[in-house]
């Protein structure tokens, strides 16, 4: 869908591709077949068994709302490439799929250490309730990563 399309784009020759992040490239790739992707969750889903519908997901790398009541595309992605990507989630969305992103993230190093501790991350979670920032009110959803709570 619209991401193969930009795929086809970048094959005959622009080499923007070239200039992503790894991570940018990997998320990229990810989405290149729309329906695989779908293909793939609905299969998750059956192995583990979830018939609710629409089923709760979230995509990798993308902090998009697809929900009855809400739609956000990712902020931190060009306009470009939000427009590419548009078509994709809603398809994502009409194929069964309630999209949640998140309204903060607790980032970390590459080691998995959280850049922030605990208790600042409290604060600026305090911070977003005080004044409101948050998709929906008064409820907060907070994207952590695996690696960040791993022994190493």
């Amino acid at each position: 869908q619209g991401l193969a399309r930009a795929r086809q784009v970048d094959a005959a020759g622009d080499d923007r591709q070239s200039q992503l992040f790894p991570c940018q490239q990997r998320y990229r790739l990810f989405y290149a077949d729309t329906e695989a992707v779908v293909a793939d969750m609905l299969k998750a889903n059956a192995v583990l068994g979830l018939t609710l519908k629409p089923v709760p997901a979230r995509l990798p790398g993308r902090d998009v709302f697809r929900l009855r009541y809400i739609s956000r595309d990712d902020l931190s992605v060009g306009e470009v490439q939000a427009a590419r990507e548009q078509v994709d989630f809603e398809f994502v969305a009409a194929s069964g799929f309630d999209l949640y992103g998140w309204d903060f993230e607790w980032f970390h190093e590459a080691s998995g250490k959280p850049v922030q501790t605990a208790e600042r991350l409290v604060d600026e979670i305090d911070h977003l309730f005080a004044y409101g920032h948050m998709i929906e009110k008064n409820k907060l959803i907070l994207l952590m990563h695996d690696e960040m709570f791993q022994d190493r």
